[in-house]
Formats: C-alpha cells, sequence, structure tokens
C-alpha cells in the first residue's frame, strides 16, 4: 500500500539524513576532522573540530598546502610529499599516517590520513578526506582496539541514540544522541532505569520483549514512548540487542534507539489525507481513478465504478480499453503510454462508454504523485461529464454557421433587389428624363442605395470578423503610410461634413507588423466615427507617435462627446449612444466594434477617453513596434466594395455585351444603362440561354450572374472557355455574392472579374472601356 511504503522511505531518509551537529560531535568524539585541497587552487580547508583546535593557537589558520606540510614532522615530510605527488599524479586516492608538531605546544602527536581524489569539472582536482588523532591508538594498541570496537558499535549511526543497560535495566553508557533525544542530561540517564523513563502504559510489553531477549538472545524489536525530562512522552523505536562474554554469558544489552515521533505523526497524517481523499472520492459527481507508477489500477470511485460497471477487479483482469470509443481509443492509448514514459501530466477530451452502451464526452485528466526524488508513485486522475455542454456548444456553433450563412443569403438577395432599383436610376439620368429638381432627387435616392449596399457589407464584415473567419495578411509596414492612405479613404467623408483635418505624423519610420488594408480599414472607420459625431465645421486631429515599444496611432474630434457611463460600452456591437439623434441613423452602430476586434486580432488594443457631453472624445490604437523599419510603399486599397476593376475611364465604344440573370428586372435594368452608354445589349434568364445566345453572336463581355436554376455562373463559365470561338469573351460574375470566398471562386473558375450588385455607372465605364 502506498502508506507502508511511505513510512519506509521515511525511516530509509531519517537514517540517512546527515546532521551536521551530530557529525561534529562525532567527529569530535572520534577525534576526527575533515580536511580538503583543491589542487589547483592550491585551497587547503580544515574543519573545526576539538582536538583540532586543541593543538593550534587562537586564530591559527591553515589555507595552503605548505602551510600544512610545515606542521608535518621533518622526518615525515619528504614521505608524505611523495606519497601525495604520486597520488594527485594517478589521481588516486590517498592514504597514509604521519607525525605532526602541535603549535600550541610543540608537542608530536600521530595523525591518520585518508581522502578521496576526484575532479570537479567546475574547479578541476580535488581531495577530501579525514584526519585522525590516533596518538592514544599508537601508546595503547591493546585497549584502544577494546574502546574502539566499542565505539564503532555506539556511533557508528551518528542520528541513533545508543546505549549499554545492564542485564537489570540499569543504564551503564549513552551516546550524545539520546540524551538529546530524551531531553536529559547523561547523568540524570545514567541514574535511571530503562523502566524509569518508559511510559507506564508500555511497561509491560517492553517486559516480554526483554526477557525474550534474554533467553533466547535473538534482537528484539521494540516501539514505546519514553518519557522526556519535561515530562512530554516521544515515540520511539528500538532495537535490542544481548552482548556476550567469550563464554557467551550475557554481559549486558545494547539498545539501537531512534525518535519516529514525527513519522508516526505523518503517517496520522498521511491517513487522514487518505480518509479525506476517499470521501471525496465517493462524493463528487466526477469519476476520479489511481494506478500505481505503472498504470496498473488501485482505485475507482463509486461514481466511476456506476457509470462504467465495472469494478476494480474487472480492470485489473480486462483492463480499461472497453472505457474510451473505439474512434478514439489509439490515440488515447498513446497519450496515456507516453505520460508513462514522461512522467508528465496530461489533459483530454474524449468519449466515454456508460455501463448500457452509449458514449458521452468527458474531459479527462491525471497528474502524477512523486517522491521527493522525483520518482513517480502513483497516478491519479478524473473525468468529468461534459456532454452537455458539448452538445450546447456544438449547437451554438451550428446556429452561428446558419447564422453566417443566412446573412450571406440575405445580402445576396438585397444586393439582388438593390441591383435593378440602381440600374433604372442609372438608366434614367443616362437617358436625360431628368430635370434639375429630379437630379436632386436621383442623388438623394442614389446615395441611400450606396448607404443600404454599406450596410450590407457591415453585417457581413462583423459577421466574419466575430466567427474568426477574417484572413489577416500580416506584413511589415510604415504605420504613416497606412494612416495616409485611410485619410484618402475617409476624406470625402470629412469634407462633405465641413470638417477640417489636422495629420501629424512624425519624421521617423515607425513600423509594425499587421495587416495593411485591416489597419487602414481600423482608422478610417474611427475617422469615419469623428466625422459623423462632430457638428458640421468641427475639428478633427490625427497623430501617429511611438511610446514604450508601441505604434500609437490617435483620433480626436472636438464633438459632441461621450457621457462618462458610456465609455466602457462605446465597442460594443450594435450599440448606439444617444450622442446625437442626427445622426444616429446612420449606420448599424458595428464600426467601433469592428476597429476593436481587427485591432486586438493584430495584437494590439485601442482605448477612448472623453471628458463628456460636448467635449470631444479620442480614440487611441496601439500596436508593438516591429523590430525594423518598413522597406515598401502600399498601393492605396479602394473605398468601395467593386475594388476587382481598378481601370482607367475612358469612352467604352461599341461592345456586344450578353447579360445572364435569372432576376429579369435586374437583367432588364442593366440592359438599358449598357444602351444608354452605346452598347451593343442582349439580356437572357438563364445558362442554356445564355451559351445558344453566344454561339449565334459571340460578345466581347459575358455580364453573368451566378445562382441560376438550370446551368449556374460557373458552369456557364467553363463552357465558355471550353469553346474556342468564345475563349476571347470577358466573364465578369454580377452576383449577389460579395465574400473573400465568393471572389476567390470566381477567379478559379476563370471570371475575369467579380462585380457585385448593385453597380454603379462608373464601374461600368471603366469595365467597358478597358482593353
Amino acid at each position: 500500500m502506498a502508506t507502508a511504503d511511505a513510512a519506509q522511505d521515511d525511516i530509509r531518509r531519517e537514517r540517512a539524513a546527515p546532521d551536521e551537529e551530530r557529525l561534529h560531535m562525532a567527529l569530535d568524539a572520534a577525534r576526527m576532522a575533515i580536511w580538503e585541497w583543491d589542487v589547483v587552487a592550491d585551497r587547503l580547508v580544515v574543519s573545526q573540530s576539538g582536538w583540532i583546535n586543541e593543538s593550534f593557537p587562537p586564530g591559527y589558520q591553515v589555507t595552503r598546502l605548505e602551510e600544512g606540510l610545515s606542521l608535518i614532522h621533518p622526518d615525515d615530510a619528504p614521505r608524505y610529499r611523495r606519497e601525495l605527488e604520486a597520488a594527485v599524479k594517478r589521481k588516486a586516492d590517498f592514504t597514509t599516517e604521519f607525525r605532526a608538531i602541535r603549535p600550541v605546544d610543540g608537542k608530536v602527536i600521530c595523525v591518520a590520513q585518508t581522502a578521496k581524489c576526484y575532479e570537479d569539472q567546475q574547479h578541476g582536482l580535488r581531495l577530501v578526506g579525514v584526519v585522525r588523532d590516533v596518538t592514544d591508538q599508537k601508546q595503547a594498541e591493546a585497549a584502544l582496539r577494546a574502546s574502539e570496537s566499542r565505539l564503532a558499535a555506539i556511533f557508528s549511526q551518528a542520528a541513533a541514540g545508543f546505549a549499554e543497560i545492564s542485564l537489570d535495566g540499569r543504564f551503564q553508557r549513552v551516546n550524545d544522541e539520546l540524551c538529546r533525544m530524551l531531553g536529559r542530561s547523561r547523568e540524570s540517564i545514567l541514574a535511571c532505569s530503562d523502566a524509569d523513563i518508559t511510559h507506564p502504559d508500555d511497561l509491560s510489553r517492553c517486559a516480554e520483549g526483554w526477557a525474550r531477549l534474554l533467553e533466547t538472545g535473538r534482537p528484539v524489536s521494540t516501539d514505546r514512548r519514553y518519557l522526556r525530562g519535561d515530562g512530554s512522552a516521544i515515540w520511539t523505536s528500538s532495537i535490542v540487542s544481548r552482548l556476550d562474554d567469550a563464554q557467551g554469558r550475557p554481559m549486558a544489552v545494547l539498545a539501537v534507539t531512534v525518535d519516529i515521533t514525527q513519522r508516526l505523526q505523518s503517517l496520522e497524517a498521511v491517513r487522514q489525507s487518505e480518509a479525506v481523499f476517499r470521501t471525496l472520492g465517493e462524493t463528487v459527481p466526477a469519476l476520479l481513478w489511481m494506478t500505481d507508477a505503472d498504470g496498473g489500477p488501485v482505485y475507482q470511485n463509486p461514481a466511476w465504478r456506476t457509470y462504467t460497471g465495472l469494478t476494480n477487479d474487472d480492470v485489473a483482469q480486462q483492463g480499461w480499453t472497453s472505457i474510451p470509443h473505439p474512434d478514439d481509443l489509439p490515440w488515447v492509448t498513446e497519450l496515456w503510454q507516453q505520460s508513462l514514459r514522461s512522467g508528465e501530466p496530461f489533459g483530454l477530451v474524449f468519449r466515454c462508454r456508460r455501463h448500457d452502451g452509449e458514449y458521452r464526452w468527458f474531459l479527462g485528466s491525471s497528474r502524477p504523485v512523486k517522491d521527493a526524488t522525483g520518482a513517480v508513485l502513483r497516478w491519479v486522475g478524473a473525468a468529468i461529464d461534459i456532454d452537455d455542454q458539448k452538445r450546447v456548444h456544438e449547437s451554438l456553433r451550428e446556429a452561428d454557421r446558419r447564422k453566417d450563412e443566412f446573412l450571406a443569403t440575405l445580402a445576396h438577395e438585397l444586393r439582388n433587389s438593390l441591383a435593378p432599383l440602381r440600374n433604372s436610376l442609372d438608366a434614367l439620368l443616362l437617358a436625360g428624363r431628368a430635370d434639375a429638381s429630379t437630379q436632386q432627387l436621383y442623388g438623394a435616392m442614389t446615395r441611400q442605395l450606396h448607404n443600404l449596399g454599406r450596410l450590407v457589407d457591415d453585417l457581413l464584415e462583423v459577421s466574419r470578423i466575430t466567427s474568426g473567419n477574417i484572413e489577416l495578411r500580416h506584413e511589415r509596414l510604415n504605420v504613416a503610410e497606412v494612416v495616409q492612405l485611410a485619410v484618402e479613404m475617409s476624406r470625402p467623408k470629412i469634407d462633405a461634413a465641413g470638417h477640417r483635418l489636422d495629420l501629424s505624423l512624425p519624421p521617423e519610420a515607425i513600423t509594425v507588423v499587421a495587416d495593411p488594408v485591416r489597419l487602414a480599414q481600423v482608422v478610417s472607420n474611427l475617422l469615419n466615427n469623428s466625422a459623423r459625431y462632430t457638428p458640421h465645421g468641427g475639428q478633427v486631429w490625427l497623430s501617429v507617435r511611438a511610446e514604450r515599444g508601441l505604434a500609437a496611432i490617435a483620433v480626436r474630434d472636438n464633438g459632441i462627446g461621450i457621457a462618462p457611463e458610456m465609455l466602457p460600452r462605446v465597442f460594443d456591437m450594435f450599440l448606439q449612444s444617444d450622442r446625437d439623434h442626427r445622426s444616429a441613423h446612420e449606420g448599424l452602430g458595428i464600426g467601433l466594434a469592428i476597429v476593436r476586434r481587427l485591432t486586438e486580432r493584430q495584437g494590439g488594443r485601442v482605448d477612448v477617453v472623453s471628458a463628456g457631453i460636448g467635449k470631444g472624445c479620442e480614440f487611441t490604437v496601439r500596436l508593438p513596434l516591429a523590430e525594423e523599419p518598413a522597406s515598401r510603399s502600399l498601393e492605396p486599397p479602394s473605398a468601395t466594395a467593386d475594388a476587382a476593376v481598378e481601370l482607367p475611364v475612358k469612352q467604352p465604344g461599341k461592345r456586344r455585351i450578353l447579360v445572364v440573370d435569372d432576376n429579369e428586372d435586374a437583367a432588364a435594368s442593366i440592359e438599358a444603362v449598357l444602351k444608354y452608354l452605346g452598347c451593343d445589349v442582349q439580356a437572357v434568364h438563364n445558362g442554356v440561354a445564355a451559351l445558344e445566345a453566344a454561339d449565334r453572336s459571340p460578345p466581347d463581355i459575358v455580364l453573368l450572374d451566378l445562382g441560376m436554376p438550370d446551368l449556374s455562373g460557373y458552369d456557364v463559365a467553363e463552357q465558355f472557355r471550353a469553346r474556342p470561338q468564345l475563349q476571347h469573351a470577358k466573364l465578369v460574375a454580377l452576383t449577389g455574392w460579395g465574400q473573400i470566398e465568393d471572389r476567390q471562386r470566381t477567379a478559379k473558375a476563370g471570371f475575369d472579374h467579380h462585380l457585385v450588385k448593385p453597380v454603379d455607372v462608373m464601374t461600368l465605364k471603366k469595365l467597358l472601356a478597358a482593353d
């Protein structure tokens, strides 16, 4: 069991753990000291010890080898030097004996010295060992051998208490560790018997062990409570052995004792912790389990057994491979094996079989329990049922997908409806049937149609941004160039509102890594926002600066400002503060939301400050500076959705144009516009008719709708490109689908241009004028 293993580990660590104080006491008692010589640095260190201290005057210090050699008796110094040099040359261990002269009184003493030679990668060759005063040993070998035998038995384990006890239970000899353990002086212990300091409740058990020891001579292990000098009790564990004379008659008893109070307290804490764990495991609804270091089953909580219908014996015999879904089993097994090999925790989301055969989604994780050396003792894991949450998530994701599809379809249908209106207005204007007042109405209607188209584009734009489907093309660029492009995009709105724009750009290049088109869109949206919410004839400031590793783009105005309670919500989607009822109807309230999303997607942030209503506001976009300045110039992006056609405008001339659209109103209206532009136009309403008309009279340009019932625009384009007589025709997609993926698909299908409905007259003129 884990508790027993941990207890044995604690015993071994306690016995093996170095205790500096007891080590020095043991060294003092053995008249020993530790010495270390750094051969390369010639640095000699000798530890403080009682017999060393009494051999030197106060303040005397040996730091170099030659200083140490000067203390050796002249008759022994040459031999010592030869042996030491030979050991260093061979990088071998060193052992010798010599006579030394004590500086304190000139007395000659005998010293035994041993050292271990090793090479430190950082400091080079070193000798580390001990020196011992063996003067008494040399003077009385026989008496010293008996004494050494007793001392070796008593002090061989400096971390334990040693006691020699007479056959009637009286203490005869004790070491310092036992005195420290019992909190008593040596004299007080020697004045007692073993029974005098044993807890009364443990006397009978100890007496039985004592009698068994004296009778059999076999060592006895006893756990008991000893009474300390202050009256407190400590738990100890003793191994008691009988000492016999040469004839085998018992002479005394030797007891080796260790304090196990802390260990027992730790074991009790572990027991309580385990009880808490098991109580927790039986209470929580999560599936909990435990294995040994090799993955063998140890424990499963009731929730685990209830869900799987398996017991610990079932898992031990059959394994757990029947629990994960068959499609998940290979990678779950590999992940588990990797963790067993590496000792690293893991987490996963997988399907888990219920006892009735149903599979549900679970969030699982496992963590290793390691000992002090880092070795894995156990694996503890948990699995939480997230099937309901996952189904909700999938439902939300599906709803989001359907929402995006709905918005795209809605935009397509709205554009299809707007197209004939715009085309009809253009046709009426081109026909010259409008007087001055009618032209004023025409302008108003045209502007409103443009606003409707922009609102449709904004809906699709925010849908792509919030769903993460927008593609950013990051590159190193000069912020000032992007800002100038944004000014060009927003200049019509600023001028129309009669505002003055103050542009402040730094003399040096400020470089960031971002998408130039999207960053220009961010700045343009902020300028448009200021233009909208600043009374006619106001002031707008646009500045670029570097601050603390960031590029800061600030747009400030002296407009109507923002109320303090609205500042935290100004970037919320579809929010329009009641800042100005005059302009509240202009837009959906998504421009600033797009600013924040696009800025964050490019690693930056946007902040707003305002002193309140009527006091203007300032928006600041901050992006991390790039390491190097940009070296390229940017081409200004088009401000319209029909940016695919950027051609010089000239008189179109006579062109044969085939219009293909199943929406008869849209086809008829654009046919009228093209005829007024001087083109030879034919309109048809399906793909088959388009191919037949093209075969009869090959067109120069085909304005082709994509979503038609019989042959789609893509099918018609494919057949056009396959017919030699029609390959010269310029194919133009004229559609309500205007997203990036739609443009990519038409380009791949062989279309030359992609126009989004409704199309204005200027765009058509550019198209017709192109060679």
